[in-house]
């Protein structure tokens, strides 16, 4: 059996008893002992109150660049669950606060420089 590609996913609430990798680090590690393997990852979570867009272009970027351009990217809002553990509004606001970010990471990852004003982001510099 031949694998072609590999999502891992960013699970924030488990039982306590199963580990929470981060992605990043688990695609990274991958991208130095394979060498044809398409590395995904399978939903980076984004409402502000997970993480930040401009650190999951930066991280995302990153294994993309180590594993030379073999990253699928994978994004979403998350489950209800989590979203309440995280205060994220578990509702139609998480949901543009989400596509908000999507914007965020594909422009940063478009254009050398950019700036970004939006309440929910804050003034971003990149």
């Amino acid at each position: 059996m031949k694998l072609d590609l590999l999502y891992e996913f960013q699970p924030k609430v488990k039982p306590w008893d199963e580990p929470c990798p981060s992605n990043e680090v688990v695609l990274g590690a991958l991208s130095q002992i394979t060498e044809n393997l398409r590395l995904g990852f399978g939903v980076s979570l984004m409402p502000p109150g997970f993480q930040h867009p401009a650190r999951v272009a930066e991280k995302v970027a990153t294994v993309d660049v180590l594993s030379h351009g073999r990253v699928e990217w994978g994004t979403g809002r998350s489950t209800p669950m989590e979203q309440r553990s995280f205060g994220v509004p578990a509702d139609d606001r998480s949901r543009e606060q989400w596509r908000g970010a999507v914007e965020f990471v594909v422009t940063a990852w478009e254009q050398e420089r950019f700036s970004c004003r939006d309440d929910l982001m804050r003034p971003t510099w990149i």
